[in-house]
């Protein structure tokens, strides 16, 4: 006890205490150099948030300047062994112990934030192609419906009409087979309200008048397919021109309909990746369970 008690005093000489500052401050900072690569601490975008001094720090080399300049001998004190406690030499071991543990902690901080931004870009790559190639099928559809509409109201030919029609109904097949696994795309990669949008069941109920995208393509394709049977019939005019204008009223409105919810989904889609939020997944169950929680589960419970 005598000998650690008089160790701890000769430790706490301002000169001996500069020597291990020094010491373990050399330690720490070596660890943090050696785990992170300093011409690109500062370069890479996802580490634009540390610090200016920081960067400056690494950028200029302090760290091995340090290491290169610092002699053994600090403030007038050189080192002998008569004048160095034996305490000194276990806080030299707990230095080198740090040095190692903030290594290792470093470099896995490194590997979290790379491997987190890896992730984030595939995110982003994969939700890009997403809603390109979902402008791609509601434009395509949209423009089918609408050549297919043009060629009934001008009384084209029943083959040219019969080929347009065709082709409309393949898209639409296609559109039918993905509806639901674009919708819940929308709702992993934006969010629950982008995916009610594009495809809301309530709107089963609510008539001529639905909410969603989905819903408002089929008014319209149901509106053309009734002009088209009432020219086909040869139905009094009045109930032609009436079917008429009720078709481009919808198919006008679906025309709108599709370019709103494209500048939405866009928006919001770079909004989230601006703010890194492509891996939050929703908290919430989908718009179909909650749909499905609507008609049957409170159905049968009364």
């Amino acid at each position: 006890m005598h000998l650690l008690r008089r160790d701890f005093n000769q430790l706490l000489n301002p000169r001996r205490f500069a020597y291990l500052a020094a010491v373990l401050s050399i330690s720490v900072l070596s660890a943090y150099a050696s785990a992170a690569d300093l011409d690109t601490f500062c370069s890479k975008p996802q580490q634009q948030d540390a610090p200016q001094e920081i960067r400056d720090f690494y950028n200029k080399r302090c760290v091995d300047y340090l290491k290169s300049q610092v002699e053994f001998k600090i403030a007038g004190f050189s080192i002998d062994p008569k004048n160095f406690p034996p305490i000194a030499a276990l806080m030299g071991v707990i230095g080198t112990l740090v040095g190692v543990y903030l290594t290792s902690f470093f470099a896995n901080q490194k590997w979290r934030r790379e491997t987190k931004f890896q992730i984030q870009s595939d995110r982003f790559k994969e939700g890009s192609e997403f809603i390109d190639d979902l402008s791609d099928l509601i434009g395509k559809r949209y423009f089918l419906l609408s050549r297919y509409f043009d060629a009934v109201e001008a009384s084209q030919t029943q083959v040219a009409i019969d080929e347009k029609e065709k082709e409309y109904f393949k898209v639409v097949k296609t559109w039918n087979f993905s509806s639901r696994k674009n919708m819940n795309k929308l709702r992993l990669l934006i969010d629950v309200e982008c995916a009610i949008t594009f495809l809301d069941f309530d709107d089963d109920f609510r008539g001529q008048n639905p909410l969603s995208l989905h819903y408002k393509f089929v008014i319209a394709h149901r509106a053309v397919q009734d002009f088209r049977n009432a020219k086909a019939s040869a139905q009094p005019v009045a109930v032609i021109d009436t079917k008429l204008k009720y078709a481009t009223k919808k198919v006008e409105r679906v025309n709108w309909a599709c370019s709103t919810f494209l500048e939405s989904i866009t928006t919001k889609f770079m909004k989230r990746a601006v703010n890194l939020q492509l891996l939050k997944v929703p908290e919430t169950a989908g718009p179909a369970a909650e749909a499905f929680e609507r008609r049957f589960t409170q159905h049968d419970t009364n």
